[in-house]
């Protein structure tokens, strides 16, 4: 086959210092003969056996790696925030509305970095736009980590999500256009079980680093770099290792060559152009199809994903409830209290020229009590509250308890060197250890799904695999009605995760699959943008049903990943479309 033919632009030298990499490409194979097989050049990006012609080799496994490193990035910035939540609330002072702002800033963040950065992957290149959103990431995560306030700290989260939700889509178009028609859904499966190996790492290292009590907490919160600013950095590092390959490894040969054929059109190519054609036949219908699949998939995996821990929290707060002990009509005289007291409710009880010193009052209630002449020094406390009491002739020293009296008389009473600091009453019955095995185990349970999906993904096709994993998802959530026990909703988590991950890889797969090279990161990257609106308001509402019953999040999620489930037979198949 002769050599691809040369032709000026008409505009030459006006191009000639804006050469990119994909130009480059071109002119250097000028004059170079190329060989047919099958009726296509090696060069050809559609043909079929150009990526056969590169096989799958070790070169491909380095890419996997580095690649992977940056996906499960993308991970670690969605369940970090679950991990430093008590910490981050003690010393940065949050309060409840604070805290749910604290999830949705991530969220906001990847849904801008998603359709910027997909759309300027499609006119840059994969790998130098990669290397930016995923050093934009690591960057931000290492300043949030070091942010001593409220407001800076989720400037810093907002534009670390910013960047990890740019680097999503290209990773995996990035990555796809390195292999050949054959391997692609099998590669691309094992690439996305880094997503799950990014939580089984958040889960590892928090574990490994962050307080798992409120006591723990409040006590290492006082340290000058507490653990949870720890926690953080090591978690940006998947982001910084990514970063460092990235610098080693080639531009996308497929995006090169489609970019080498229209050089002159890259030049000119706006974002709005390139977008609309998302919403215009022929990709309208493929678009509306995956649109719902991503918004339906991440409605219920991440609201879920909320549920989980805040339901597990609830039936440990229940139990703790349940085994409060009550005591009526006690008097107590010139008793010294001076070790800490838990779960404890004096009703109707007298106590005088009493003593409470050096200790902790967690959960304690002292309802239509006598205290006189009682001092309470160096008293740290948490839900503890004074009600309906006559409190007089008292001594608080050192304490955080005066804004703890509801509709108490209090006479000649005393308070001197109130402790400083937060004023919110930070609940010291947490107990993470639950949490961080529920945590564990679901992200563990993800990687035999995406292994199996790997090897049956081209045998039932695209679609069929879809429709039947989010039906199987929606059958499965029907069983929440049953969760009344920690390792009951461990199990389930498990189960869950394994059947859902066949879906929601499939759909990464598909996406990737359905659109042309100049249109492949921008249609990922705003499918991507509505997965995280998804996200958003599956967490939004979920929260929000933790001490509703068990059936209003059983049934939401089965609906959600049932409407998906019969919107996905719309899908047009795509083993057999080559990059």
């Amino acid at each position: 086959m002769p050599g691809r033919q040369h032709h000026q632009n008409a505009g030459g030298p006006n191009l000639a210092g804006s050469y990119s990499e994909s130009a480059a490409l071109v002119r250097s194979t000028e004059g170079m003969a190329y060989t047919e097989e099958g009726g296509g050049s090696m060069l050809n990006p559609r043909s079929p056996t150009a990526g056969a012609t590169a096989g799958f080799g070790y070169f491909q496994w380095v890419v996997l790696l580095v690649v992977g490193l940056g996906l499960a990035a993308d991970t670690i910035e969605l369940f970090v925030i679950a991990f430093i939540l008590p910490s981050a609330e003690v010393e940065l002072c949050i309060d409840t509305n604070e805290k749910g702002w604290l999830a949705a800033i991530t969220f906001l963040g990847m849904m801008t970095g998603a359709v910027m950065w997909g759309n300027l992957s499609d006119r840059m290149g994969r790998r130098r736009t990669l290397m930016s959103a995923l050093g934009v990431n690591a960057v931000f995560s290492i300043i949030a980590a070091l942010m001593p306030t409220f407001g800076t700290f989720m400037t810093a989260r907002f534009c670390s999500g910013i960047g990890i939700g740019g680097a999503f889509p290209i990773v995996l178009a990035y990555f796809a256009e390195f292999l050949c028609k054959s391997d692609r859904a099998r590669y691309l499966s094992l690439l996305l079980m880094f997503w799950a190996l990014g939580g089984v790492f958040v889960a590892l290292v928090g574990w490994a680093i962050i307080p798992s009590t409120g006591a723990e907490v409040v006590q290492e919160s006082k340290e000058h770099f507490s653990a949870w600013h720890q926690f953080l950095l090591v978690c940006s590092l998947p982001s910084m290792v990514a970063v460092i390959g990235l610098v080693f490894l080639p531009e996308s040969p497929r995006y090169l060559l489609e970019a080498g054929r229209e050089v002159e059109a890259m030049m000119v190519y706006q974002f709005w152009n390139s977008f609309l054609q998302l919403f215009i036949p022929p990709n309208l219908r493929v678009t509306s199809v995956l649109l719902v699949l991503w918004f339906t998939a991440a409605f219920g995996y991440y609201g879920l994903t909320i549920w989980f821990p805040d339901y597990i929290k609830k039936l440990k707060v229940d139990q703790y409830t349940e085994n409060t002990n009550v005591t009526f009509n006690a008097t107590f005289v010139g008793v010294s209290f001076n070790t800490s007291i838990e779960n404890v409710h004096w009703m109707s009880s007298s106590f005088i020229d009493c003593r409470f010193h050096h200790l902790i009052l967690s959960h304690v209630t002292f309802s239509n009590c006598t205290l006189e002449k009682v001092e309470f020094s160096n008293v740290k406390s948490s839900r503890t509250y004074f009600k309906d009491s006559l409190i007089q002739d008292c001594r608080f020293v050192d304490t955080d308890l005066s804004h703890h009296f509801e509709n108490c008389k209090l006479d000649n009473n005393t308070v001197l060197s109130l402790t400083a600091g937060c004023a919110l009453d930070f609940d010291y019955n947490i107990h993470l250890d639950e949490v961080f095995r529920e945590n564990l185990v679901g992200q563990l349970a993800i990687l035999p799904g995406a292994f199996i999906s790997a090897f049956v993904i081209d045998k039932m096709g695209r679609v069929k695999m879809i429709g039947v994993a989010m039906f199987l998802s929606s059958v499965t959530s029907l069983f929440i009605w049953f969760l009344d026990t920690n390792s009951s909703v461990i199990a389930f988590e498990a189960i869950f995760n394994f059947v859902f991950i066949c879906a929601w890889n499939t759909i990464d797969i598909a996406t990737i699959e359905s659109y042309s090279t100049h249109l492949r990161t921008t249609g990922f990257g705003f499918l991507s943008a509505s997965c995280r609106l998804g996200g958003l308001m599956g967490v939004l509402t979920f929260r929000n049903l933790i001490t509703s019953s068990r059936s209003i999040p059983m049934l939401t999620t089965a609906a959600v990943l049932l409407i998906g489930g019969i919107i996905s037979v719309r899908l047009p198949e795509t083993r057999n479309v080559l990059l």
